[in-house]
């Protein structure tokens, strides 16, 4: 993360130094692209303070972001996954059988006050290990979740950047004069929430996630949260922030910029088809059904933006409240737990004393 923050800053200086000594005649897209680094395309149109704001957020974010990974209860992404281990399990039976594991030493491990002390804390009789009592899980802390957000919140950034700077270079022919206020509340406004645009799909998305609640899946995948985060709201607020980062950044950068440069250079069904096939990709890191439902949703919201004049509003309203009800959904399936900073090798090596002792 450090690496890709100099990065970005010396290519802000680099072609900050270029600006001052050449004047550029460019075409919008070539703006779009000196949007990639936060601000400068506003800079290179002569918006110093559009610019100016852009990437001080970029760097607020990121900065804030990289600050989150510095805390003791960051958990790093490829030690997420709670999995069954063999190795670490004949490890611990072994160190188990010769006396050498659950030495209880002052300062080094943890006593059995120590252990009495987090169970009253918590308010637990008992306590389990918990891959026995979850199975397979994924744990979450406010550090891991926190950085998650931060850095989605700079890619915002990057991804209105590039949009702002080819719509307002003239890439797009709007009646108004959109500011980013407009984008928004479009998720807000009656216009664009009280309509059969927004209400077929939010719908489906509700109808769905009762069927969900009726009928929930045998194995679902467990989350683990570090305990308040559920309770005081945190994740209420998280599921906010990330939603509407990508409702208005996706909705920018896939169909503001992407879906409206190849319709307009390669017409109305290959631009569509393309757009939507790229919006899909950029979602394949979940999972490839994930990618299908991308796609068809990113035709779908191109088709709305194509008709309604290049107006991305309404598909920010239906992109934000899709995935405040997917992310709520998901949120059925969380439980918070002492025991989340534990690795998987802690796990497999916590004591049987554990489920016994008070």
């Amino acid at each position: 993360m450090k690496i890709q923050f100099v990065f970005f800053l010396i290519l802000f200086l680099f072609f900050s130094a270029r600006i001052i000594s050449k004047d550029y005649d460019q075409n919008p897209v070539e703006y779009a692209v000196w949007g990639v680094i936060p601000g400068l395309g506003q800079f290179l149109l002569g918006n110093y303070s559009t610019g100016s704001m852009q990437l001080g957020l970029f760097l607020t974010f990121y900065g804030s972001g990289l600050s989150m990974i510095n805390r003791p209860d960051y958990i790093p992404i490829e030690k997420r996954k709670i999995q069954f281990s063999i190795e670490d399990a004949i490890l611990a039976d072994y160190l188990e059988k010769n006396g050498y594991l659950y030495k209880e030493i002052p300062f080094f491990t943890e006593s059995q006050y120590d252990r009495i002390y987090r169970m009253i804390r918590y308010k637990k009789f008992i306590e389990l290990n918990p891959f026995l009592e979850y199975g397979s899980y994924e744990r979450k802390s406010y550090a891991t979740e926190g950085s998650d957000m931060l850095f989605q919140s700079a890619q915002h950034v990057i991804f209105y950047s590039v949009y702002s700077s080819y719509r307002d270079a003239g890439g797009i022919s709007m009646d108004s004069n959109e500011k980013y206020l407009d984008l928004a509340l479009a998720p807000f406004q009656k216009q664009f929430i009280l309509n059969k645009k927004f209400l077929i799909p939010i719908g489906l998305g509700l109808l769905f996630a009762i069927y969900e609640t009726v009928h929930p899946p045998k194995n679902p995948e467990k989350i683990l949260l570090y305990p308040g985060m559920k309770n005081s709201g945190f994740m209420g607020f998280y599921t906010t922030v990330v939603s509407f980062n990508a409702g208005v950044s996706e909705e920018a950068f896939f169909r503001g910029f992407l879906n409206h440069y190849l319709i307009r250079n390669w017409g109305f069904e290959k631009g569509l088809i393309s757009s939507s096939l790229i919006f899909g990709l950029a979602h394949l890191s979940n999972s490839v059904g994930n990618a299908l439902f991308a796609s068809f949703a990113g035709a779908y919201l191109g088709y709305l933006h194509y008709k309604e004049n290049w107006d991305i509003r309404q598909g920010i309203a239906i992109h934000f409240w899709w995935d405040v009800i997917i992310i709520a959904l998901s949120l059925r399936y969380t439980k918070e737990d002492p025991n989340v900073l534990k690795n998987t090798r802690e796990i497999f090596f916590m004591p049987i004393q554990y489920q016994i002792q008070f």
